[in-house]
């Protein structure tokens, strides 16, 4: 059997004949512990879009701690009678994807402190509850545009392409959507200072000591401004390829709010 284990997507990511396994690259003691921006979501997309390098596999049986309503935006549906299971670490941050039973690899992780962990999990649950959102996002109107934030779903309109699509093109255009690659290249880049951060974000940058954002134009064409992985470690410079992962963006009425993040190639 042959195995082939990577970083991919910001993640350990194993994947043999059994199927995958994936862990976050941090530990904390002796057990796998997520980063700031990462939860068994993210990771498990991640999962699915590395084994689907290979395969082609659109519906998977998911644990319970996996958001379905995201895995399905990302491409992928939840089937309790899929030949393909997702199964969470009930202790760690990490999980499997495969036909049988669960399966194992041990990597060598990142250590990562303890108090830092927990000051990140409480400043997500304080969000949720007390933040006021500078712009306030209805779930109807995250819902709505899941397509163009997550699956980067764009429209072509008389041959030339947009993203975010637009709401009211002339009646008389040529339409049609398309789904742009996750990937592109930095024109600029800011580091916001954490008091300068806007308010969505205001509990957990003094933590991360700020956040960055990259205006980037996609390999496709269309330009967009994205924030950084809270965990990235590469210098961040114009020219530098990216490629665009999903990630935990906010948090809104007890809800976490996924979106795309970059990270530095």
């Amino acid at each position: 059997m042959t195995n082939n284990s990577s970083i991919f997507e910001g993640y350990f990511i194993l994947h043999n004949d059994n199927g995958i396994i994936a862990k976050s690259r941090f530990i904390d003691g002796d057990i796998h512990a997520f980063g700031p921006d990462s939860d068994y979501t993210t990771l498990a997309v991640s999962a699915a879009n590395k084994l689907n390098i290979t395969k082609n596999i659109g519906e998977f049986a998911m644990d319970e701690n996996i958001d379905s309503d995201i895995m399905q935006v990302s491409g992928y549906l939840s089937n309790e009678e899929a030949e393909w299971k997702i199964i969470c670490h009930p202790k760690s941050a990490e999980l499997c994807i495969t036909r049988d039973r669960y399966w194992d690899y041990q990597f060598d992780g990142y250590s990562i402190e303890s108090d830092f962990i927990k000051s990140i999990q409480d400043a997500w649950i304080e969000e949720g509850v007390s933040v006021s959102q500078g712009a306030y996002v209805s779930d109807q109107t995250y819902t709505i545009s899941s397509d163009a934030r997550i699956k980067m779903t764009s429209q072509k309109i008389d041959g030339e392409i947009f993203w975010p699509p637009r709401e009211f093109p002339h009646k008389s255009s040529e339409i049609s959507k398309t789904q742009l690659t996750k990937a592109g290249v930095v024109e600029s880049w800011t580091t916001l200072a954490a008091g300068g951060a806007p308010s969505e974000f205001s509990i957990r940058a003094p933590i991360l000591g700020g956040i960055s954002t990259v205006f980037v134009k996609l390999n496709d064409g269309p330009k967009g401004v994205f924030l950084v992985v809270d965990d990235n470690d590469d210098e961040i410079l114009i020219g530098a390829n990216v490629k665009l992962v999903l990630r935990k963006i906010y948090a809104q009425n007890n809800v976490v709010r996924y979106g795309l993040k970059a990270i530095i190639q």
